[in-house]
């Protein structure tokens, strides 16, 4: 591969790596200027401090550094599963059935992403009007559209880890509308229930990887392909393939 300074400063601008910074650039700063656009927003409305939005709780109220530990690795590991779900599902799509459910599987990673944020069944809903049970209820009958629509998925994919992880959310819902200050069994059971969901769509991501990649079709780089290094490793490749 040339590495010479002509060949460096025509990969930097040609048109296609250009366009690929401007979607990476658009991709990471158009999300972030909306939420702080929204969190401006509120903070004229409302009178709420910016600092309050923007800040991290434990400076804000000057709390320890471990308040809310827990719940916060359940929050990174909700994030990691979204994200590999989605990554997976968008990226690898010659499967199509399963390619769909890891997709499902993200966004409905991400709605209980966000409840665990935001404590929606537990804070906000309640704050406009909305009972708590009703929250759960639609929740719960999100969970049941995903298991009918990816049904066959599900029955042929560890089907007792499915069972095991619905156990645990299960048993923090109950203890959490039915024990008073059953804060071990409610978020010992959540956590759990957490964990083992990342361990399942992770390992449902990496065998569809891996199918994909056994694919003669498949092609590893198609992310760089339509960059200059993209089309030199590619077509070398192809290269030797034609001499085999």
């Amino acid at each position: 591969m040339n590495t010479s300074g002509p060949w460096i400063l025509r990969r930097i601008f040609d048109r296609s790596t250009l366009k690929s910074d401007a979607r990476i650039l658009g991709l990471g700063a158009i999300p972030a200027m909306l939420v702080l656009a929204v969190a401006f927003l509120a903070h004229r409305l409302t009178g709420v401090e910016f600092s309050h939005l923007s800040s991290d709780p434990q400076a804000i109220a000057k709390s320890p550094w471990y308040l809310g530990v827990i719940s916060n690795i359940g929050v990174v590991i909700w994030s990691a599963t979204a994200a590999i779900c989605l990554f997976t599902g968008y990226v690898e799509r010659r499967a199509r059935p399963e390619a769909g459910f890891l997709r499902a599987a993200g966004w409905l990673t991400l709605i209980l992403l966000a409840d665990d944020l935001l404590m929606i069944h537990e804070k906000l809903a309640p704050s406009i009007g909305l009972n708590e049970r009703v929250v759960l209820a639609g929740y719960l009958a999100v969970f049941g559209w995903w298991m009918m629509a990816f049904r066959l998925q599900l029955i042929e994919r560890n089907p007792l880890a499915l069972a095991a992880i619905f156990g645990f959310f299960g048993v923090s819902i109950l203890s959490d509308q039915l024990v008073s200050g059953g804060y071990v069994l409610e978020d010992g059971a959540k956590l759990l229930g957490i964990s083992t969901w990342c361990a399942y769509f992770t390992t449902a991501a990496a065998a569809h990887i891996r199918h994909g990649a056994q694919s003669k079709d498949a092609i590893p780089l198609r992310i760089a392909r339509n960059t200059i290094a993209g089309k030199e490793i590619i077509a070398a490749r192809d290269s030797q393939r034609r001499a085999a």
